[in-house]
């Protein structure tokens, strides 16, 4: 294998649904060159250029890329697929497809790459989309609305799924919904593509649950709470794939008062730490697992050297964690401590312009 790696970076070139004020100057994906040694992000003139990507994720085998496109003046939001060149990473555009609501937010796949899934925000609506043998979209062979409110009219007036996530064994998915503050569960049929609801479970009021994510021990789960600055743990039963409340921890010390809308969430490859981001404090909070009881220690935060840090990764190796900071035009990268978990900077940054998202992909 080769150990070149490729940083794929979306950017907003639309005012985004989260108004903060900044005019977005982003022009589609900006791939850009990253260093596993060293952790170093290069800069690049290859731009594929598209209306605000702002989640992508790729194929199992690597083929594909599925990009959104989160408009807020579409009364439809995109998904274009595209075919990445192996030698070299670069995008050829496939197709495009609705996808049946306003703001698609999130994807996800089965490991056969044969169904994605996807949430519309402001639709209200979950739905698996068949993949074909190129790459096309299919139309959705399953398609379910949530209804409902929440305490915080502003945020919650109506029903709003953020993410959708499949389980590490793929029977089940969770569907955090920032609207109803309730993570709903689906089992899966993927002989034919549906989903059939069975329950949800409910976080604090005007909690605003937003990201999902399963620890790789498929014992815990977790999933922040956007609204009120907070993390929720979860024991998981894989069996039944369902969860039980563990904890609720806030993501800044005690003591700091902060507005503060926590965002993306990653758990270390080793399944040892926790990273949360903080907009408003424009930090990365750092929580140690407890790997019998899954609950967690905040360690400490750490300031993310921008503003408002919406999206973070780690590489697969676990030695880097690197950060978009919308609205301060900058991809950074981190050192992971693979003792504490704690972050400290490589020195490495890239100006792109209102980063959303990003992805990393090994090239053979």
């Amino acid at each position: 294998m080769s150990d070149r790696w490729l940083l794929y970076v979306g950017s907003y070139t639309r005012t985004p649904y989260e108004h903060t004020g900044a005019k977005a100057t982003g022009q589609g994906i900006y791939i850009l060159d990253f260093n596993l040694e060293t952790g170093q992000i290069k800069e690049s003139k290859k731009v594929f250029l598209m209306e605000n990507p702002a989640y992508f994720i790729f194929s199992p085998d690597g083929k594909y890329l599925f990009v959104n496109s989160e408009v807020p003046e579409w009364s439809e939001g995109r998904i274009t697929t595209y075919r990445v060149n192996k030698r070299n990473g670069d995008l050829k555009y496939v197709g495009h497809r609705k996808s049946y609501g306003a703001l698609p937010f999130y994807f996800d796949m089965d490991s056969t790459g044969k169904w994605l899934f996807t949430v519309n925000y402001l639709g209200g609506n979950v739905l698996i989309f068949p993949v074909h043998d190129n790459g096309v979209l299919g139309k959705p062979t399953d398609n379910v609305h949530h209804h409902g409110v929440g305490s915080k009219r502003l945020r919650q007036e109506a029903a709003h799924p953020h993410c959708i996530v499949l389980d590490p064994a793929g029977r089940f998915c969770a569907v955090p919904d920032l609207g109803q503050d309730k993570i709903f569960f689906y089992e899966l049929e993927l002989k034919y593509g549906k989903l059939f609801k069975y329950g949800f479970v409910k976080v604090p009021s005007g909690s605003g649950p937003r990201r999902f994510v399963y620890h790789p021990n498929r014992k815990f789960a977790y999933n922040t709470n956007e609204l009120n600055g907070t993390v929720s743990a979860w024991a998981y039963d894989e069996s039944k794939g369902w969860i039980t409340p563990l904890e609720n921890y806030n993501c800044l010390p005690e003591g700091f008062k902060y507005e503060n809308a926590v965002a993306d969430i990653k758990i270390h490859p080793a399944g040892k730490f926790l990273y949360v981001t903080n907009r408003g404090h424009d930090s990365i909070a750092i929580f140690k697992i407890n790997r019998y009881s899954g609950k967690l220690t905040l360690q400490g935060v750490k300031s993310t050297g921008g503003r408002t840090p919406r999206s973070i990764l780690i590489d697969p190796t676990g030695k880097f964690l690197m950060v978009v900071n919308q609205l301060s035009d900058m991809v950074i990268s981190f050192k992971i401590n693979q003792e504490t978990g704690t972050l400290s900077e490589t020195g490495f940054r890239v100006e792109v312009p209102t980063p959303s998202f990003l992805a990393l992909k090994q090239l053979p």
